[in-house]
């Protein structure tokens, strides 16, 4: 198959992408997991993860997993969400929004929630049988976050925004 152009594309693309932008926020905000051992009790988020990476002296880990895991996520939604407002809004796409249509290109693959997802749940298999662990709604949001950008990546149609494109010259 040379050319999709599924219908709606667009339209299904920035519901999805406004799910994540509430799903981002739930992510980022609540607690991720918490941790019960010997009467022992401790919860983290996101952000505290990177924090606590810094304040342990892995200042380099700690900006890159904050690049990865919270800005460039941030990024490829406000960018996909830009480029399909500015398809429903206007009619042809301006050089701005191929700008930053290539610049969601360029970020989508740095985007590495989905990445730590699989981390940690190999993390909690191996640490399960020492201490009752309890996962968040953050843990829960950011899954469905993974799976909200995908569906979302796979709904935005690269047909339909070039055949706009291309409307403009």
């Amino acid at each position: 198959m040379l050319f999709a152009n599924k219908a709606q594309s667009v339209e299904q693309a920035i519901a999805l992408l406004m799910a994540s932008f509430v799903l981002f926020a739930l992510a980022v905000t609540y607690p991720f997991l918490s941790l019960n051992a010997s009467g022992l009790s401790n919860q983290i988020s996101v952000v505290d993860a990177t924090r606590v990476l810094w304040e342990s002296g892995y200042p380099l880990l700690a900006i890159t997993c904050s690049l990865l895991i919270l800005l460039f996520p941030l990024i490829q939604i406000a960018l996909a969400f830009a480029v399909g407002l500015g398809i429903l809004a206007t009619g042809p796409v301006s050089q701005v929004q191929l700008r930053m249509n290539v610049w969601l290109r360029k970020v989508t693959p740095w985007a590495m929630a989905d990445i730590f997802l699989l981390g940690v749940v190999v993390s909690l298999v191996k640490i399960g049988a020492l201490a009752e662990i309890h996962v968040g709604i953050a843990f829960w949001s950011l899954a469905a976050l993974i799976v909200t950008l995908a569906i979302g990546a796979n709904a935005m149609c690269a047909d339909t925004i070039w055949a706009r494109a291309r409307e403009a010259l």
